[in-house]
This record gives C-alpha cells, structure tokens and sequence, in this order.
C-alpha cells in the first residue's frame, strides 16, 4: 500500500501511533504492577496465617504439656504428701528419738571401735501395752583394734543407765586384735 499522506499527516499520525502505544505500555506496566502488588499482598496473608495458626499450635501443645506435667507433679506432691504424713504419724507415736539413741551410742563408743551396723526395733509388746515405758531392742556389730576395746565398750554401755541388758557374745572375746563383734541391748524409755 502506497501512502500517499502529506508529510505533516504521516508525523501527526506516527505521534498517535506512539501515544496510543505509550498508553498500552503504561496500562499494561500499571496493570503488572497491580497484579504484582495483589501477589505479594496475597503472599503475606498467607504467611501471617500460616504463622499465627503454629502459634496457636504450640500455645494448645504447651497447655497440653503443661497440663500433664502439672498433673504429674500433683500426683508427686499428693504422693509426698501421704509419706510425710505417715512420717509424722510414725515419730509422733514413738515417745523417743533414734537421733537420741544413736547420739547416746556415739559418746559410749571409745576410740578404736568402729561400728558398721545398726539395727533399732521396737518391741511390739511395748507397743501394745502403751504403757509408760517403752523398750527397744538395739544391734550392734563392728570391729575393734583390741579386745581390750570391746572390755571398754561393754562397761561404758554398762555405766549408762538408758542402756539395759547389754550382751556380747563370748566369741566377740576370742581375738585379741582386729576383732569383729556384736552386741545386743535394750533401752527403756
């Protein structure tokens, strides 16, 4: 096609050419721009929900977990609970103190003698009777570096008068060093 168009016509029309083509790409960049920002809006409200239903999560698996673990430490404190009270009630029914006794053995015991058992029992008709004075039946075994010792120990057990029926028996007297021994007594309260 021959155009046959004055100079001054085909300039007019090339300048709207390139108007309504400016115009296109303007629209379009703007349009891309809108799209890109919708995108990126979009893309946001999905991460801020997905972050805050985690939050949720964790905040519901915490209460959980802490729900458990404070009801494991209710059922630990309720168990202590029972044990101390059972510790209470068992000293309370008891008139002595084994701190008492054993300290009472500590002072009697001379240098030399080494004990490594201790039995403490009460005797269960003293408990029954519940009568003013209760008695305890108390055993003793250790090692002495002399015979002599066991002598000593057996007469400072002898001079106490909380002490009663102090009895070793006579192999404890055979060795005369290094000598493992046993005793049997009974305290009255």
């Amino acid at each position: 096609m021959i155009n046959l168009l004055p100079p001054s016509e085909k300039i007019i029309l090339s300048e709207e050419k390139n108007a309504r083509l400016a115009a296109i790409l303007s629209i379009a960049a703007v349009a891309c721009l809108i799209s890109l920002t919708a995108i990126l809006v979009s893309i946001n409200i999905y991460l801020q929900s997905q972050s805050q239903s985690q939050v949720i999560i964790f905040e519901e698996a915490s209460k959980q977990f802490r729900g458990s673990e404070l009801r494991g430490l209710e059922q630990e404190i309720t168990s202590l609970n029972r044990s101390f009270t059972s510790l209470k009630e068992f000293y309370a029914s008891k008139p002595y103190l084994i701190a008492d006794v054993l300290e009472k053995i500590n002072k009697v015991v001379p240098e030399g003698i080494f004990l490594d058992e201790i039995s403490f029992s009460v005797s269960a008709n003293a408990e029954q009777e519940k009568s003013a004075t209760t008695t305890a039946q108390i055993f003793l075994s250790g090692l002495a570096v002399k015979r002599s010792l066991i002598f000593d120990f057996k007469r400072n057990l002898e001079a106490q008068s909380f002490f009663d029926e102090v009895y070793f028996p006579p192999e404890d007297w055979v060795k005369p060093e290094n000598a493992r021994f046993s005793v049997k007594l009974k305290i009255v309260f």
